[in-house]
């Protein structure tokens, strides 16, 4: 399993339009399993859960979601909004885990574009540094 992301040249990770979580596949890991995205708990929501069509039937994707990290653009809270559209597209949410899981392969829709993230947000649920994540709502 992949531990986290290394910086390239610079010290900047590519920002989330880049597609490079398009780019990476399970590579036939054990049960479809696709690789962690690390970085932030929402800044992937809407681009790394692309991973849900590259599992196997049956295959797992599992990741660690904290709702309060997720924000409108204008910096109100977005998780319960969040968690819903996740709900409708067939992920469950542990509240007690921050677990968010689904069962592949699936092709997934949020109504969510990302804008951006601020580095800045002060600790998440673990008491770590956390990274709030800000989106739009998308059409």
């Amino acid at each position: 399993m992949q531990r986290g992301r290394a910086r390239p040249a610079g010290g900047r990770l590519p920002p989330a339009g880049d597609g490079a979580a398009h780019r990476r596949r399970p590579g036939g890991a054990p049960g479809g399993r696709a690789p962690a995205a690390h970085g932030g708990p929402g800044h992937r929501v809407g681009r790394g859960l692309g991973a849900g069509r590259w599992l196997r039937p049956g295959g797992p994707l599992v990741a660690h979601l904290d709702p309060a990290a997720i924000r409108w653009a204008d910096g109100a809270p977005a998780g319960r909004f969040a968690l819903a559209a996740l709900r409708a597209e067939g992920f469950a949410y542990s509240a007690r885990h921050h677990r968010l899981t689904l069962t592949g392969p699936r092709t997934v829709r949020l109504p969510l574009h990302y804008v951006g993230a601020d580095p800045d947000a002060g600790p998440n649920y673990t008491g770590q540094p956390g990274v709030a994540a800000h989106y739009r709502r998308a059409g």
